[in-house]
């Protein structure tokens, strides 16, 4: 039995067979991005709700670092300007979301559409013989059914990808 951490490294060659490694990439990337934003959006949360309470001047070491990064970006800290910057940091993770979900179903088409080829071409190179012998049922199932299910598959493991750079960020 394989070691589950060399599965996801087979997995992830096999992935980047059929979609290319700039793709795989690209879609890491903007998981980083993302998560990236999401911790940034999570520390800003602290800050506002003591700047909400109007106990400013106490603030925990989080604000007081948050303060100084505003003031070396040369706004003042208070919470309209905390709350505009969050809303923003919370708007532009959406966006990307929104295209992260975008090139994930067009990664999982393009996986489907080269699988399929890739079965569709080995078929054209079995012996005759062999071919009449089959049922069709087989051949359909192949190209539909399978090919759904590598697809899930993959699904599950860009699932996987995602998931641990949230964890990892």
């Amino acid at each position: 039995m394989l070691n589950p951490i060399f599965k996801i490294i087979n997995y992830t060659k096999i992935f980047k067979d059929f979609i290319g490694w700039w793709r795989l990439t690209a879609y890491i990337g903007l998981n980083v991005i993302r998560s990236f934003l999401d911790s940034i959006s999570i520390v800003l949360l602290v800050p506002l709700f003591i700047a909400g309470s109007g106990q400013f001047s106490q603030g925990n070491s989080i604000t007081i670092y948050v303060e100084r990064i505003f003031k070396s970006m040369g706004i003042s800290f208070n919470f309209t300007t905390g709350l505009l910057i969050f809303v923003l940091i919370i708007s532009i993770k959406g966006v990307i979301v929104l295209f992260q979900g975008i090139y994930q179903s067009s990664i999982l088409s393009l996986l489907g559409k080269r699988i399929r080829l890739k079965i569709v071409r080995s078929i054209m190179g079995v012996n005759y013989q062999y071919y009449i012998k089959r049922n069709s049922g087989f051949y359909n199932n192949l190209i539909t059914t399978e090919v759904d299910r590598a697809r899930a598959a993959s699904g599950n493991y860009v699932f996987l990808i995602s998931n641990t750079i949230n964890v990892l960020i």
